[in-house]
């Protein structure tokens, strides 16, 4: 059996608003063709751009992008220079790696003093997921999405959090990503029994209408 995913590039727009710094060196690991590092370089101006990317067919688009990028997996034995970045970006990486703890450990050592990362991770417990298990007894691996079959780590919202405060973060900022699109009319209005469900039950089935949650976090103090 093959095991690959698929890929589409993306410049990942909607986690610009998680960037809550003027970052001057970045570095994105899983950066594929670094066009969301080409993004925050093109709203903040950044110095150096930085990526690491184990993929080797990306090379000639992600060289175009990045000023620096290293081949290889993100792991301790990584060779890159500590306490050097001011942003280090996981969009959809964490949850492909045997141990994102050890991985954000090793951020940890890269940022600079008031340095931070962003982070985006699949919710397992979105409700496609919960409907597969619960009416069809499946669990489905696909080629993209919550499921990827590339995917090793499966979290949940109180999982993701857990992570990050294990390895030694502060949640700065925490939100469901919600891709923005034109809404039909009646979706609106079905918008509001959700709501009132969410508050009647104190928001304890809240994540299962997202399929994926992103982070701002910096070391805590």
């Amino acid at each position: 059996m093959d095991i690959k995913s698929k890929y589409s590039p993306s410049g990942r727009s909607e986690m610009i608003e998680f960037v809550i710094n003027s970052p001057q060196i970045t570095l994105e690991i899983g950066c594929r063709e670094g066009l969301f590092s080409k993004n925050i370089r093109d709203k903040f101006d950044t110095k150096e751009a930085w990526g690491v990317e184990p993929d080797l067919s990306v090379k000639y688009e992600a060289e175009k992008n990045l000023d620096k990028i290293v081949f290889s997996l993100f792991d301790e034995n990584i060779n890159l220079p500590e306490k050097y970045f001011d942003l280090i970006i996981f969009n959809d990486v964490l949850e492909h790696m045997y141990d994102p703890w050890k991985a954000l450990e090793k951020a940890k050592k890269l940022l600079t003093e008031n340095g931070i990362i962003i982070a985006s991770i699949p919710n397992i417990r979105h409700k496609s997921v919960l409907k597969q298990l619960i009416f069809s007894d499946n669990f489905k691996y696909e080629d993209s999405g919550i499921l990827d079959i590339t995917h090793i780590r499966f979290f949940t919202k109180k999982t993701m959090i857990k992570l990050f405060e294990e390895t030694g973060f502060e949640i700065i900022k925490m939100k469901p990503v919600v891709l923005l699109k034109k809404r039909r009319w009646y979706k609106k209005i079905i918008q509001f029994p959700r709501k009132c469900f969410n508050f009647i039950t104190f928001n304890k089935f809240e994540s299962i209408q997202y399929a994926q949650y992103a982070f701002t976090i910096k070391i805590k103090n």
